[in-house]
């Protein structure tokens, strides 16, 4: 019966989209319901680098505890891969040197946090990480409000 449902509901994924406005979440002001559990590539939005990503759950087994602080993990190092690759992007189409680019990663390293949050039922979590692009032009980079959007 259990391996039924479970195929029915496509292993639980869909599931989880479907059903993940019913946990509550959060962090920062950004609600449950006003974060969508889709991703979004990076780009800037209202002066901040911004994107949304799916941290998925590997194992269904152990507690959702765990398996949630897992998929948030793994979500945080993809949301700062991403924008590692549009910074890299934005920054060689102006052809920025070498020190600057070291700088700005490093500063967007150090400054990158979660805005908001949403769990899903079967702990896989959308985050929503970013941060002011002030910040990186405080830090001697180029105008990049108009690239990867």
């Amino acid at each position: 019966m259990k391996g039924r449902l479970r195929a029915r509901l496509g292993g639980g994924l869909l599931a989880s989209l479907l059903l993940g406005s019913l946990f509550l979440g959060g962090a920062r002001g950004q609600t449950v319901q006003s974060l969508p559990a889709t991703e979004q590539p990076a780009r800037v939005v209202a002066g901040q680098l911004r994107v949304r990503v799916l941290g998925v759950v590997i194992d269904q087994q152990g507690r959702l505890g765990a398996r949630r602080s897992a998929a948030r993990r793994r979500a945080l190092a993809r949301a700062r891969l991403s924008l590692h690759r549009w910074l890299d992007e934005a920054l060689a189409r102006r052809g920025s040197s070498p020190a600057l680019v070291s700088r700005l990663h490093a500063l967007l390293s150090r400054e990158a946090h979660v805005l908001g949050s949403r769990p899903l039922i079967d702990g896989s979590i959308v985050l929503l990480v970013g941060l002011p692009i002030d910040i990186l032009a405080r830090a001697g980079a180029p105008e990049l409000t108009g690239s990867g959007s």
